[in-house]
């Protein structure tokens, strides 16, 4: 019998390290994996197709009554949205997602969100209009940019899109 320290059992040797790091090797990795499949991970996306100047595109045709400007902002963007029609913008930031950028806009000034449609509120229910709507902006394939309604549970809306007006014609995000 073999005895480490006095005591018996409590021997370990290269073998059992060996074991016992790959072990935490194995586990350290999986950890990694997991966080990465659930969201862990923080890819950001490639600002520079978002940036410019942008016009919404009303009857198939930009309307420049109706425009967004996105600037770079450290590693976000500053968005502004603006109705020439009454005058009214409003900037918000932006943060980088993975593939989109997303923003938070009051909705105190209604002219920048459609109305309620049929189905979001149900009949002589009394409810609070909200007081902010998450938005989801990504590009698609023909580089124009899409606004998304972010929904309560997490579904996405199109209400708005965008051309741009500064003759850039970026590609979506992971395209070539």
């Amino acid at each position: 019998m073999k005895r480490c320290g006095g005591r018996r059992g409590t021997c370990r040797g290269p073998a059992v390290s060996a074991v016992l790091g790959l072990t935490l090797m194995a586990a350290v990795a999986a950890a990694a994996f997991a966080a990465a499949a659930c969201g862990g991970s923080t890819r950001t996306t490639d600002l520079a197709p978002f940036v410019g100047r942008w016009a919404r595109v009303e009857a198939g045709a930009p309307n420049p009554d109706f425009t967004l400007d996105i600037e770079r902002v450290g590693d976000g963007v500053r968005l502004i949205f603006a109705n020439q029609t009454n005058g009214m913008n409003q900037t918000v930031a932006g943060t980088s997602e993975d593939g989109h950028v997303a923003c938070t806009l009051a909705t105190t000034h209604d002219p920048f969100l459609p109305p309620a449609g049929p189905g979001q509120q149900s009949p002589g229910v009394a409810t609070a209009p909200p007081t902010s709507a998450n938005l989801q902006l990504s590009l698609d394939e023909d580089g124009q940019l899409v606004v998304d309604l972010v929904l309560a549970d997490d579904t996405l809306q199109p209400i708005w899109i965008y051309e741009r007006t500064d003759g850039v014609r970026p590609s979506a995000p992971g395209t070539f």
